[in-house]
């Protein structure tokens, strides 16, 4: 009754109440062979500040007296729920997308301030890529056709 495949689907209806240092933690949990039975309520209570349960209570179960497995899964759901982060502190996805801002930090510019940057050009006297190029189309008789749609098609022949 204490494993996490039990408690996490048999255990709804949670409620919280915080009174000072004490939490009641209620909740309703469906019996493991019989699931079409009524579920049994479960009480939990403990002391936040000192970290102490003071009481985990299950009605209408006949082992409820001695501690029954539904108190016990309950209590085990509570401390795996304890564990986990707050919402708050998990990181949202579901907000605006940063490429969405791209262009909307400006929001004007001066006629002034166009054309500031510095160009950059390219290095002189490194054409070797080129005339590399023609070369090549050269020796490999590259030839100019017209297709049916009236572009122009440089194919080797």
């Amino acid at each position: 009754s204490a494993k996490e495949s039990y408690g996490d689907n048999a255990i709804g209806y949670v409620q919280v109440k915080r009174d000072g240092d004490l939490c009641t933690v209620k909740g309703r949990i469906t019996p493991e062979h019989r699931v079409r039975k009524k579920a049994y309520s479960v009480v939990l209570v403990c002391n936040e500040s000192e970290d102490a349960i003071l009481s985990a209570k299950c009605a209408g179960c006949a082992a409820s007296q001695g501690g029954c497995k539904h108190a016990v899964a309950f209590l085990a759901w509570v401390h795996r729920r304890s564990e986990e982060p707050p919402v708050t502190s998990i990181k949202c996805y579901w907000k605006k997308s940063k490429l969405s801002s791209v262009g909307r930090t400006i929001k004007f510019i001066k006629a002034s301030e166009l054309g500031k940057k510095p160009s950059t050009e390219l290095p002189q006297g490194n054409d070797t890529f080129l005339k590399e190029f023609v070369a090549e189309c050269k020796a490999s008789q590259l030839s100019k056709k017209k297709n049916a749609d009236r572009k122009l098609l440089i194919t080797c022949t």
